[in-house]
């Protein structure tokens, strides 16, 4: 089976860390960063999942309003 996948990707990017105090300017916790993960996001991560589920994917998307588009291209390749 074949699937078109049209749509925006995105990087999602997940930080790790540990809180050590709360911030004295507003209540909210100050979080020192211990790891960093990024996957692709978006239609990306939909291309993704279905390539995982052994579908043969297609993605097709614009480059305009993508910053990364290197880090993009080498999720994509790995997944579809």
């Amino acid at each position: 089976m074949k699937v078109l996948v049209i749509g925006d990707s995105c990087e999602d990017i997940f930080l790790y860390g540990k809180i050590e105090r709360v911030s004295p300017e507003a209540p909210v916790p100050v979080i020192e960063p211990i790891d960093k993960t990024t996957n692709i996001g978006m239609a990306g991560n939909v291309a993704n999942n279905l390539s995982s589920l052994g579908v043969d994917v297609i993605l097709l998307q614009t480059q305009a309003r993508l910053q990364k588009l290197d880090l993009l291209i080498q999720k994509v390749t790995k997944c579809c």
